[in-house]
């Protein structure tokens, strides 16, 4: 359906000088992780690569996991400490994204959906303790993240790069009242800085 190539993500941070031109998973957590993991334990792994669980905890381990108000301040983004909240949510849809978009490039398709729930279950553990999340529940925010997923396949299956694809997180923000329009440019710089969309394909290259 979608790929990414290592040399379409290193090709993100260089398009950053192109800003000037730019103006379910549901059920028991635990069952599906022990599935997973025994999938997973299958896999025949080269001498010197990663093992899929190693990957997956560096896949966690590479993603920003929240955006603080004062980070924000940093990039020059006036934000409330709930405005924070919802737009950790949306980097983390847009990295999530990525990820799975890595995930599918790289890993054998029998593989895929096990890798990919190992990661979901990270972050549902780890929801609003060390992903600061707010008040919104997981199930909640996986709905949203769906809807996020299909827009962004959309423009990738159109061929659009990873800048246009961080644009549509950020007029989705800014429609969502989160920026404003005159820090839309802001926004677009700290996503390129908080999705490493290069990092995640350059990860996956070494599971064999």
């Amino acid at each position: 359906m979608y790929g990414v190539s290592v040399e379409s993500c290193r090709r993100t941070l260089a398009q950053r000088a192109g800003l000037d031109k730019l103006q379910g998973h549901t059920g028991d957590s635990r069952v599906s992780s022990h599935c997973a993991y025994r999938q997973l334990g299958d896999m025949n792994m080269s001498a010197n690569s990663m093992t899929p669980r190693q990957a997956a905890a560096a896949l966690i381990a590479a993603m920003p996991i929240g955006v603080s108000v004062q980070q924000l301040e940093e990039y020059g983004i006036e934000a409330t400490t709930e405005q924070a909240q919802t737009i950790t949510q949306e980097v983390l849809s847009l990295n999530l994204f990525w990820i799975f978009a890595a995930i599918e490039a790289h890993i054998p398709q029998k593989y895929q959906s096990a890798l990919s729930e190992l990661i979901l279950d990270t972050i549902e553990a780890g929801w609003n303790t060390t992903v600061p999340a707010g008040p919104t529940a997981w199930a909640t925010y996986l709905h949203e993240w769906q809807d996020r997923r299909r827009r962004y396949i959309r423009l990738v299956e159109e061929g659009m790069s990873p800048i246009a694809v961080s644009a549509e997180a950020a007029a989705l923000m800014e429609e969502r009242r989160l920026v404003q329009e005159a820090e839309r440019r802001n926004l677009l710089t700290l996503l390129i800085d908080f999705v490493p969309v290069d990092t995640y394909g350059q990860l996956l290259e070494n599971v064999g």
